[in-house]
């Protein structure tokens, strides 16, 4: 089998017909759709069995383990050549796997280079996921630009499996960790250019869930990817590919700007005591997270306090 497409269900029944009928009409037929129930308490599996029968998906319940837990549970059920980590909010173009699998020959990613930003409203636009420069590896992918949701790569499941990468359970942000680490170590990476993946924007999703948990788990995987940077980066691509612990320092202060006190002081105290995290701020890429890296660095100002002063003014 060609392809297994794992898809996590939680809380979408206004969304869960559309997302699998997208992915069945198809003019493609070697993969399979691994639809997992990761404890959903609403009538989404209800109304998926009542609307949709197709040999290709099959349907595993389990407890609740979160987005993380769903996708390990379908790497591990999955039997495809490569896997695909879809959303069950989203939806593909008609017609799309077919060209899609014809990339998927002797590489370890396949890459979307643009989707479909949706929003309920029913207004969309074409959306660029990584740029133009011309790349043969992960690592070269891992130091440029790219977007972190796991739905935006194909991977083959042998190197997963090489690599024992799988997603971190618990956690708010778990792609922020997990594609960095991912394509650094990847070999060869293809790209698709077509925009045919539709990403959905919306309000209930736990991108737009506001909570101190988010800022908890940010403070996790900044001191993961420092630590995995530390031990596997080479060190003449360490600043390059830790940029992606400056974005995820960004999205942690601002994210603890909507907090209250007590979470604030506790990203206060955080990087006050991290100042290893310092040098990647320095040289990642956005001007202003430079500037506070190095006011920080070398003149010893609180980041935090700085942030703030940066966000009033910008803001």
């Amino acid at each position: 089998m060609k392809l297994s497409i794992v898809v996590p269900v939680y809380n979408v029944e206004k969304y869960i017909v559309k997302c699998i009928n997208s992915l069945l009409n198809q003019n493609f037929y070697d993969y399979e759709i691994i639809v997992i129930d990761d404890g959903s308490p609403d009538r989404s599996i209800e109304i998926l069995q009542k609307n949709i029968f197709d040999d290709r998906m099959q349907i595993v319940h389990q407890e609740n383990k979160g987005l993380s837990g769903a996708r390990n549970t379908g790497l591990s059920l999955s039997k495809g050549e490569y896997v695909w980590f879809f959303d069950s909010d989203d939806w593909v173009s008609e017609n799309c796997l077919a060209s899609i699998v014809k990339k998927l020959v002797d590489c370890d990613i396949c890459v979307f280079t643009h989707y479909i930003r949706e929003k309920e409203s029913g207004e969309s636009e074409d959306c660029v996921a990584c740029d133009n420069t011309p790349i043969e590896t992960g690592r070269e992918l891992s130091m440029g630009k790219y977007v972190y949701p796991a739905q935006f790569y194909i991977y083959r499941r042998g190197y997963l499996l090489e690599k024992s990468l799988l997603f971190t359970t618990g956690l708010y942000h778990e792609d922020n960790l997990f594609t960095p680490i991912a394509l650094y170590q990847a070999g060869k990476v293809v790209k698709y250019d077509a925009p045919v993946y539709h990403y959905l924007m919306r309000e209930g999703s736990i991108t737009h869930n506001i909570s101190p948990k988010r800022c908890l788990d940010l403070m996790c995987i900044i001191l993961a990817l420092v630590e995995f940077s530390t031990k596997n980066i080479l060190e003449k691509d360490r600043y390059l590919w830790g940029n992606c612990i400056a974005q995820s320092m960004n999205g942690l202060l601002f994210h603890t700007l909507l907090q209250e006190k007590n979470v604030q002081n506790e990203v206060s105290k955080f990087v006050g005591s991290h100042r290893e995290i310092l040098p990647y701020l320095c040289h990642a890429k956005k001007p202003n997270t430079r500037v506070l890296g190095y006011l920080s660095l070398y003149l010893h100002f609180s980041l935090w306090t700085l942030y703030k002063i940066f966000a009033k003014v910008r803001y």
